[in-house]
């Protein structure tokens, strides 16, 4: 049992109680370094159409695949999402092999194999913004907050 988790938003589960933002970072799109968008500075949304989104396997709520890794952009053109990976040096590999791209922190992005210098196969790329939304109702700093007891 945990006192305090710290997470990512949204989160819409009943018994959790989710408090303020205690901190945010921007996210990177990881390319293979040999695809055309990692050669871009910078991003649109509907650019996701020109990759496969991968996502994660196992029990990731519906809510929060869809905040993170979306189906659609905001004009209603598919995006090609893949559940395929279950950690992260695993979507790394499957980046690095050509099979998708994947959304991440920038610290994450930064951290794991200096993606953002393009070692290892892969290119960082600033991410839209609109490419991780929060669904209305699933925490955030507007979400109700626990109080101390």
């Amino acid at each position: 049992m945990y006192d305090v988790q710290l997470t990512e938003f949204p989160v819409a589960e009943p018994d959790f109680v989710t408090g303020p933002v205690l901190m945010s970072e921007s996210r990177m799109l990881v390319v293979p370094s040999n695809h055309p968008l990692a050669r871009r500075e910078f991003l649109s949304y509907e650019d996701l159409t020109r990759i496969t989104l991968l996502a994660p396997l196992g029990k990731v709520p519906s809510y929060g695949l869809d905040a993170h890794f979306s189906d659609h952009t905001p004009s209603g053109a598919p995006i090609r999402r893949e559940r395929a990976f279950t950690h992260w040096q695993e979507a790394l590999a499957l980046v690095v092999s050509g099979r998708g791209a994947v959304i991440s922190a920038a610290q994450g992005a930064q951290y794991f194999g200096g993606v953002r210098q393009g070692r290892e196969g892969s290119v960082a790329r600033p991410a839209p913004v609109s490419a991780v939304r929060e669904p209305e109702g699933c925490g955030g700093a507007s979400s109700r907050e626990s109080s101390a007891g």
